[in-house]
């Protein structure tokens, strides 16, 4: 007596047909052919479904090997156990290897038995992590032929330095603030330091902030002391 075969959700879903099946005596005279859907098939493979996991494609051993999309898919089954998986590879589509065995009906296995998860060998490519950038000032000019030593020292030792002092006297020549207050200024702030920066993005003799200028140079120091000032007085300075 002929026995039939149920096909799975999966075997439905795929639009498999011909799967007929009987005892082991019968197999090869009651087995049609099988005809897969393998686009089908690969997007069930790329979204993970899980009926890959809960049943095989259909009765019977097989193995399915096909390229979709730069895709290669490789489904395989012994009757038994199944597995599936996809890497990319690049190339046509095309369909790579098709081998289909008549169905065989294998004893029911135990309760206990559980088919294995198939796992993924596609792993997606890897974004390439943001560079950090961090800012350093250029080194800056720290010699001039008309340099003087300050004579402003702060309590805490702060003083504006040679180089301080000679920007102090620029700036009081261009703005008419005294060369004392600008030598105070540059104390507290970078203590005479042409290459002084802070983490808030404050730099310089003065401590300006990127947005009045450049201070890769003394001269841009002071260009861009120069426009704070014309802007907001000696309120830049909290004056």
């Amino acid at each position: 007596m002929k026995k039939a075969i149920l096909t799975s959700s999966l075997a439905l879903a795929l639009g498999v047909t011909g799967v007929a099946g009987s005892n082991q005596a019968q197999a090869s005279e009651n087995t049609q052919e099988v005809k897969v859907n393998f686009d089908q098939l690969a997007e069930l493979a790329k979204s993970n479904d899980a009926s890959l996991n809960q049943s095989p494609v259909h009765a019977g051993a097989y193995d399915y090997k096909f390229v979709k999309d730069g895709y290669t898919f490789e489904f395989k089954s012994d009757g038994i156990y199944w597995t599936w998986e996809y890497n990319y590879t690049g190339g046509a589509d095309t369909v790579v290897n098709k081998t289909v065995t008549p169905a065989y009906v294998a004893p029911k296995a135990a309760a206990t038995v559980q088919a294995p998860v198939a796992t993924q060998s596609y792993s997606a490519p890897v974004s390439k992590p943001a560079v950090q950038q961090t800012y350093k000032a250029p080194t800056a000019q720290t010699s001039y032929a008309n340099t003087r030593t300050s004579g402003i020292v702060l309590g805490n030792g702060n003083t504006a330095g040679s180089t301080g002092s000679y920007a102090a006297q620029e700036m009081a020549r261009r703005t008419g603030v005294s060369a004392s207050t600008w030598e105070m200024i540059i104390a507290r702030e970078s203590n005479g330091q042409v290459n002084a920066y802070n983490p808030s993005g404050a730099s310089g003799l003065f401590q300006t902030m990127p947005g009045w200028g450049s201070t890769a140079t003394v001269s841009d120091q002071i260009n861009a002391a120069t426009k704070a000032y014309n802007a907001q007085g000696l309120s830049a300075w909290g004056f």
